[in-house]
């Protein structure tokens, strides 16, 4: 299991510890410091950006002296490197097997999107924690991946939020330039028979027909034999 952001709550209300906890989002580390504190303490591995690393270390320091917390760094954005344009970069990766991308002439956004097969090297961040996951998982080893809670739906929350307060998100804004472009490439070039991605929240914006939308009866049905979990812990490099 992978926890994000402020969904390890869930998993400390239930007794559960993941595989690992990730948070990329500055403004979470800022306000929710807590809860990193709690992601990094109950999981094997966390992995966290070199800001939220930086916010969190305001308030909660000695959560950044855990030996299993490792730096995720964003595909072209990597510390103490020169950041090249995002067209020179997709165009330098069109036949590197870590990466699927698309390649634009005319669009800079366009060669933002992709998918990422080697964590180590970095991932895409798509405007969503959910899809880091994703890519952690891949590279991990795992074949299926059961998406929980992500509703995409700013109108909904989120469960962790202050009871009657709803926490301002970029959702909305996000979805359609940067979310859905970056889950369609992964319906259309990723998936496949050896690595599916299902949906548990039936009322995600998601499309169905890119992340099919599952009940939990399906589930013991989709797992069969148990597949196995590699763990590579050089997926981020050691604070």
């Amino acid at each position: 299991m992978i926890a994000m952001n402020g969904s390890i709550a869930c998993f400390e209300t239930a007794g559960l510890s993941p595989l690992f906890y990730l948070c990329d989002d500055a403004g979470v580390a800022e306000k929710k410091s807590a809860a990193l504190a709690t992601g990094i303490r109950l999981s094997r591995w966390s992995a966290l950006s070199l800001e939220s690393m930086q916010r969190l270390y305001r308030k909660e320091p000695q959560a950044l002296e855990a030996e299993s917390l490792l730096l995720m760094e964003r595909v072209n954005r990597w510390v103490g490197v020169p950041q090249r344009s995002d067209r020179a970069f997709a165009w330098s990766v069109r036949r590197d097997p870590d990466f699927v991308m698309r390649w634009s002439l005319l669009s800079q956004t366009a060669n933002r999107i992709g998918f990422s097969r080697n964590y180590a090297r970095g991932y895409f961040n798509a405007r969503t924690i959910a899809y880091a996951a994703i890519q952690l998982a891949y590279f991990l080893g795992f074949d299926k991946v059961f998406l929980v809670g992500v509703d995409m739906n700013s109108s909904l929350g989120q469960f962790y939020d202050p009871v009657g307060t709803q926490v301002k998100s970029r959702l909305d804004s996000d979805f359609g330039g940067h979310i859905l472009p970056h889950f369609d490439i992964l319906a259309r070039r990723v998936i496949d028979s050896e690595f599916q991605v299902f949906n548990l929240s039936r009322d995600s914006r998601l499309p169905g027909e890119m992340i099919p939308k599952i009940g939990l009866a399906q589930i013991d049905g989709l797992i069969g034999s148990a597949a196995s979990q590699p763990l590579a812990p050089e997926v981020g490099k050691s604070v």
